[in-house]
């Protein structure tokens, strides 16, 4: 199961990386030994990166293949 963002995900030699930090930002990036790289928080499919000092969200970057989806069928849960 792949663990973070996936830059080739796409595939067809398209890789889309994880954004940069300007200067003035990249000082507000929550910064911990056990993150990837130090600041790179790595879930299933996805990763996010975190203000240290506001505790929230800078950005999520996540890879997600639409076709793998499966509608709901009419109705379901309705009672």
């Amino acid at each position: 199961m792949q663990v973070g963002y996936e830059p080739a995900f796409i595939g067809d030699g398209i890789s889309i990386p994880l954004p940069t930090f300007n200067q003035r930002l990249g000082q507000s990036v929550l910064r911990k030994p056990e993150l990837r790289d130090d600041r790179f928080s790595d879930h299933t499919h996805f990763t996010l990166v975190m203000n240290e000092h506001t505790k929230q969200l800078i950005y999520s970057a996540y890879n997600i293949d639409q076709t793998k989806f499966r509608p709901d069928p009419p109705d379901e849960g309705k009672r």
